[in-house]
């Protein structure tokens, strides 16, 4: 594989840096509250820019940041081979241990949002139904010159719904679609951060099936969220940030390289 441009990276452009840190940070601020769960993640994908059916060298100079308005899809899917090679990268133990969940998820849309119950089947978990709501309160979208990946950052309020919302959801909600997961997860405990390689198979849907390999990065926020509203200064975040996207091109750059 080669990569589109060779250009300084993100990490280094502590300008684009500044901007994506100061974005999570306000969004952070703005949606904290005692019973929501605030998630920010970054997906390795592709950018489709609005107007093209193409992946478009937007900016041949450096990396650039774009608002959702600006794009018309993002596609999370990395493909099999890539998918394949990132499980064996992770089995050699570099980030610890793997653990494996099987799940299936039926979405709903109702007056509460995007509702998720999901069905544990893997043996490792425990079994039964699990319920909740997830809206994204923010999506950036970086496009990446100089590696074969761009990325989504996106940050999600989840709330956990009790059984008698469950329930509402599966009488008056309506189906979008049905999926099975397949989910290996690393854990680095040193940077609190989470690696979510997803395979997904879309059963049943109103739409299309689909079949997609999916690769996350989980930012940890436990030792960060309680300061949001108090220290809103860019190096609190600028550390745990870096090392977030640090991750994520050392990924892509040995994707790259295969």
């Amino acid at each position: 594989m080669t990569v589109k441009h060779e250009n300084q990276s993100l990490v280094e452009n502590k300008d684009q840096l500044r901007r994506v840190t100061s974005w999570i940070q306000e969004k952070l601020a703005a949606n904290i509250k005692e019973e929501v769960t605030l998630r920010v993640e970054l997906r390795i994908g592709n950018i489709y820019p609005k107007g093209s059916k193409e992946i478009l060298d937007l900016d041949e100079t450096n990396s650039r940041i774009y608002s959702r308005k600006k794009v018309r899809y993002f596609d999370a899917d990395i493909g099999e081979d890539h998918s394949d090679y990132l499980s064996a990268l992770f089995d050699v133990g570099r980030h610890g241990e793997c653990e494996r969940y099987g799940t299936v998820d039926t979405v709903y849309h109702n007056q509460l949002g995007i509702t998720i119950i999901t069905d544990h089947t893997d043996d490792n978990q425990t079994p039964g139904e699990t319920c909740l709501t997830k809206k994204k309160v923010g999506r950036l979208f970086i496009y990446n010159p100089n590696e074969e990946f761009d990325f989504e950052i996106s940050i999600t309020r989840i709330i956990d719904r009790n059984k008698k919302q469950r329930r509402f959801t599966k009488r008056c909600g309506r189906f979008m679609f049905k999926r099975e997961k397949e989910r290996l997860v690393w854990r680095d405990y040193e940077k609190a951060h989470m690696f979510k390689l997803t395979f997904v198979d879309v059963v049943f849907s109103q739409t299309s099936q689909s079949k997609k390999n999916e690769f996350e990065v989980e930012l940890g926020l436990k030792g960060i969220l309680p300061d949001i509203k108090d220290q809103a200064n860019y190096q609190f975040y600028k550390s745990p940030i870096q090392a977030f996207f640090k991750e994520a091109h050392r990924i892509n750059e040995a994707i790259s390289m295969e």
